[in-house]
């Protein structure tokens, strides 16, 4: 019988994709919104309506036996706090269709690879295309859950996107044409996400906007008052579901890198490195830059040649390494790097309370940080004063080493990040010992 209830559910679910193509079924013709008549509430606007909605008049009733709809949604609110969305209460007479529908929430906001905090601004996005103040405000409550969520939310509140990442801002171009032109998009639009996306996250991100379309149209149809603990608290935290994200480019094994000339100085000293200062070999985003040689032979060479003029202590160019991987939210570089530091000898507490509290570093690693951050973040900021105060303190040479150090993990994160390097157990193994946990952006 649970499996009717499921199908009542994902049966729902595809009556909402086929609304949006109802129009181009009928003799209407395509449901396209062109682009001028297009209008984006803002979200502060929705947020006072959602507001104002807490005691709206339902159209459905949203009543029913607490303690069955608090197991219902066990997966999405904290353990003990008796929260229940109206969305699910809103099923409360259908057997078994409320643990379904909290179900399928779940799995379109936290399953697949594109990160949930794309897929809620997306959800938030067709909230303000729709007007659907419940289904903003439920959102914004799933966003509070982590703090890359709640600096998203931050930034769709202040109504401008520079801050978001390149894929957010495409994802979210894609939640609107997709919303916007039920009949289909055209294929330069299609083109332009599908750059920054795989096939699998092309559908999910699809699957994701044709369910939130879903969402509020009934929402709104029903008149779903919104929760008032949505408006206050956050959902239950996901990080223990956090799966990093696949490859996109197989890392070469040592059967294949044996199809390569070993003759060459550069390769045998990046594979020199990576065993006498990690224990690992060729690193995983080495391996990948072998697809295409040349280049990596010749940044090897630059880096082989530069070593030997460079003054600044090696482990304040790994603490410069750590600032600019995490400060990019770089997943492979950061573990790679506090690898590196705790092979240098650095005590696992010193890299835990280094997450929070820059206070645990000596003055000399503070200005090494402090500079790299600020060049990292705002290259464009940097002038001269910035520049001088490091090369007081390690000389002309070493604030070079610095500024090198810094532009090397620019190049090293993004390259990691686009191809989505896998990280060494090496490295997995010691960010559990230090954290506790997995990574998690």
């Amino acid at each position: 019988m649970r499996s009717n209830y499921t199908l009542t559910a994902v049966l729902l679910f595809v009556a909402g994709i086929c609304n949006l193509c109802g129009q181009a079924a009928s003799g209407n013709g395509p449901a396209k919104r062109p682009p001028a008549s297009i209008h984006l509430i803002p979200v502060s606007v929705l947020e006072a309506e959602g507001r104002a909605s807490t005691s709206a008049q339902p159209r459905v009733s949203v009543e029913g036996d607490g303690n069955g709809l608090i197991a219902a949604v066990d997966d999405l609110e904290p353990s003990g706090t008796g929260r229940v969305p109206n969305f699910v209460r809103a099923f409360s007479g259908r057997p078994g269709v409320p643990a379904s529908v909290a179900h399928l929430m779940r799995v379109v906001l936290y399953s697949g690879s594109v990160r949930p905090e794309t897929k809620m601004a997306m959800g938030i996005r067709v909230a303000q295309l729709d007007n659907s103040p419940y289904v903003a405000a439920y959102l914004e409550h799933m966003l509070r859950a982590t703090g890359g969520g709640t600096s998203t939310l931050a930034r769709l509140r202040s109504g401008g996107e520079a801050g978001l990442s390149h894929e957010e801002r495409m994802a979210l171009r894609y939640a609107t044409a997709v919303s916007t032109n039920a009949s289909g998009i055209e294929d330069s639009e299609y083109r332009r996400v599908r750059a920054l996306f795989d096939d699998s996250q092309m559908v999910e991100l699809t699957l994701s906007v044709c369910f939130f379309n879903y969402f509020t149209r009934m929402a709104n149809a029903f008149n779903l008052p919104v929760e008032s603990w949505t408006l206050e608290f956050a959902a239950r935290s996901p990080g223990h579901d956090y799966v990093p994200p696949a490859g996109r480019v197989a890392v070469l094994d040592d059967s294949r890198l044996a199809l390569l000339s070993k003759d060459d100085a550069s390769f045998k000293d990046a594979e020199k490195r990576g065993q006498s200062s990690m224990g690992i070999g060729l690193p995983h985003g080495e391996r990948i830059m072998l697809w295409s040689p040349d280049v990596p032979q010749a940044w090897w060479d630059y880096g082989r040649v530069l070593g030997p003029s460079v003054t600044i202590p090696r482990i304040l160019l790994r603490y410069t390494s750590l600032a600019v991987s995490t400060a990019n939210g770089c997943r492979y570089c950061t573990l790679h790097v506090l690898l590196g530091l705790r092979r240098a000898g650095v005590d696992p507490s010193k890299l835990l309370e280094m997450r929070t509290d820059d206070s645990v570093l000596s003055s000399d690693e503070r200005s090494v940080v402090n500079f790299a951050r600020k060049l990292t973040h705002h290259p464009e900021l940097v002038g001269g004063q910035d520049f001088r105060e490091v090369e007081e303190a390690f000389g002309s040479k070493g604030a070079a080493d610095i500024v090198l150090q810094t532009s090397y993990f620019a190049f090293m994160n993004r390259f990691n990040d686009a191809m989505r390097t896998p990280s060494e157990d090496l490295a997995l193994q010691n960010y559990r010992e230090i954290y506790g946990a997995d990574w998690h952006p």
